[in-house]
């Protein structure tokens, strides 16, 4: 009985070390440094950490802590900027300071799928609305200051008193709404970022890719034979960044046949489009597509596929 008492004993202990081995090290210390080589430390860091997705809702730093002369602390990231008020963090109101009147989208009028929010009664409406109530919207974003509204380019954004949403078809499902980088465009015209991102007080540097995502997607998944069929590929960065300059290999697989391609670099938003006939194949009968990706030695793969029909 002993024994059994001294190994159940000895277990525990052993899951106790392991778990205190695993803490890191500079975060018990509230401080933090990220892939940029830049630091976050208390009470930022903790500010930082409270939200649902930091990378996804503030970014990376871009810049270490600065004082100013009224006494607050600032500190830039991508999408935010975090501002030190005696012992309170807040948020400056980055949607207010850059928000720019575009076209009014139009919602429709699906109920169901808009709520409104604030005192003036915009309404946050479809992926828009999805992230602003699982990203803490009311605490990160505060209350909306306009629609939806549509640019030029038809992208969608809704601009919020911190800060300003847009949507991006081109991501996968559950990722298309992203801050915009209001936090490096505030930085740049606080400190005249110069090309490079050199500056002595508070150096900007360009985060790096650690691993690549790549998603594809055809233009008619149900085809006729013998038509122009249109496949678009995705590459990001593990921070859902688009990875420009990747290189992108595509394999088709036909019933007697393939087709292997190396088509288009990724552009600036991340994208490679290209053409392709579709043989005449037997009807229902599915064409897989294989993608592979690389960049810099990281390599990703994926694959879609489209169905014949008449």
């Amino acid at each position: 009985m002993r024994i059994l008492k001294r190994l159940a004993l000895a277990a525990v202990l052993l899951l106790l070390i392991g778990a205190a081995v695993r803490l890191p090290v500079l975060a018990q210390d509230g401080v933090r440094e990220f892939s940029n080589g830049l630091t976050v430390s208390d009470p930022f860091l903790s500010f930082y950490e409270s939200a649902p997705n930091p990378y996804l809702n503030f970014g990376l730093p871009i810049s270490a802590e600065i004082p100013t002369a009224d006494g607050r602390t600032l500190q830039f990231f991508q999408r935010a900027v975090f501002e030190l008020v005696g012992d309170q963090v807040h948020l400056l109101p980055l949607g207010e300071q850059y928000y720019l009147p575009l076209e009014a989208a139009q919602a429709g009028d699906r109920l169901l799928a808009c709520r409104a929010v604030g005192p003036d009664g915009y309404r946050v409406c479809y992926d828009f609305l999805t992230y602003y109530e699982t990203n803490d919207g009311p605490r990160l974003l505060g209350d909306p200051i306009a629609e939806m509204e549509q640019d030029a380019q038809g992208r969608f954004q809704q601009c919020f008193r911190s800060g300003c949403l847009e949507w991006r078809p081109e991501n996968p499902s559950g990722e298309r709404v992203i801050p915009q980088e209001l936090g490096t465009l505030a930085y740049s015209q606080s400190y005249g970022l110069t090309g490079d991102g050199a500056n002595s007080s508070a150096p900007l540097a360009a985060p790096q890719s650690t691993t690549l995502q790549v998603h594809a997607f055809v233009s008619q998944a149900l085809i006729p034979g013998g038509n122009p069929q249109s496949l678009y590929v995705v590459v990001q960065d593990q921070n859902l960044n688009p990875v420009e300059g990747a290189s992108v290999a595509v394999t088709v697989h036909y019933p007697n046949n393939r087709y292997d391609a190396r088509i288009a670099p990724s552009d600036v938003n991340g994208i490679s489009q290209t053409n392709f006939d579709v043989g005449f194949y037997p009807f229902k009968e599915v064409i897989r597509v294989d993608i592979s990706v690389e960049k810099d030695g990281l390599t990703a793969k994926t694959a879609t596929w489209f169905r014949i029909w008449w």
